[in-house]
């Protein structure tokens, strides 16, 4: 009989708590607003909340600075306690880094946190994945800026639990698309002068095509003036690596950008173009 009672008394509170968390009416949006310095608009990350509007930011300076640009990318429940979590994306003025995320979450009426992971920064992209029934965040990510000719790719996973983003795993990309000839900006960052010559038939006509090769430090990338025989100038991309694939297309050898982004030749657009 107690045990019956216990196990009532459990699923009342269970219902009660389902029903208070049905009761909770949120928005997360993003807000421009006229700025008091000399930025002639600021994003600011509003939370409506049962008729009430809430303005959420951290360290002013650094979040509207840093951090200027804003969206809410996701409004989703991370931990399973029945409220949505908002997923902000920001990303600053300039053009040198990737963006951030960070997740908001409602801990109480009107009490909100803004959660941050260093795997939330850098280069990320999101998704979401759910795993032995838990609800994942899933963060692709690269490294990549100033000078840095890293080819590193990692898939993290994070979970919200406790109130706090935790890494669960990580991998790191082993994988190369294999190619023919390789061109890498870590090695053309350790010779002087920081260029090379390099040759080989793209074009299939029996003839060595040159590719003249610099590494670029300020995306830490290869950059290439490449003579065909055949077709003269062509234009390929600006990558950590450059690779030449066995395969053909169009007549011309596929080119490989990093570890596996896959360029052919486009006869219309004159130039290599990512499939």
């Amino acid at each position: 009989m107690l045990d019956k009672k216990l196990k009532n008394f459990m699923a009342l509170i269970s219902l009660l708590m389902l029903c208070q968390c049905s009761t909770i009416s949120q928005n997360f949006y993003i807000q421009q607003v006229e700025s008091e310095n000399s930025v002639d608009q600021v994003n600011q990350v509003i939370v409506e909340e049962n008729g009430n509007k809430y303005l959420i930011e951290r360290d002013k300076t650094d979040w509207y600075d840093r951090y200027f640009h804003k969206k809410i990318v996701d409004q989703i429940d991370l931990d399973g306690d029945g409220i949505d979590e908002g997923i902000l994306q920001t990303q600053g003025t300039g053009n040198c880094c990737g963006p951030t995320f960070f997740v908001i979450k409602r801990v109480n009426e009107g009490f909100y946190s803004i959660l941050e992971h260093d795997e939330l920064d850098g280069r990320p992209g999101l998704s979401f994945d759910e795993i032995d029934g838990e609800r994942i965040l899933v963060v692709y990510n690269s490294s990549g800026g100033v000078d840095n000719v890293s080819d590193e790719r990692t898939i993290s996973h994070l979970k919200l639990a406790n109130g706090k983003l935790e890494l669960i795993a990580k991998f790191y990309n082993a994988a190369f698309l294999k190619s023919e000839l390789d061109i890498t900006a870590r090695e053309l960052k350790e010779i002087e002068p920081k260029r090379r010559l390099f040759t080989f038939d793209l074009d299939l006509d029996g003839k060595e095509d040159e590719l003249s090769c610099y590494y670029w430090w300020r995306w830490g990338v290869v950059s290439c003036a490449v003579t065909s025989t055949k077709l003269g100038k062509v234009s390929i991309p600006k990558c950590s690596r450059i690779g030449i694939l066995s395969s053909v297309t169009n007549g011309m050898h596929d080119l490989v950008c990093d570890r596996s982004y896959i360029f052919s030749w486009s006869p219309d657009e004159k130039k290599y173009v990512q499939n």
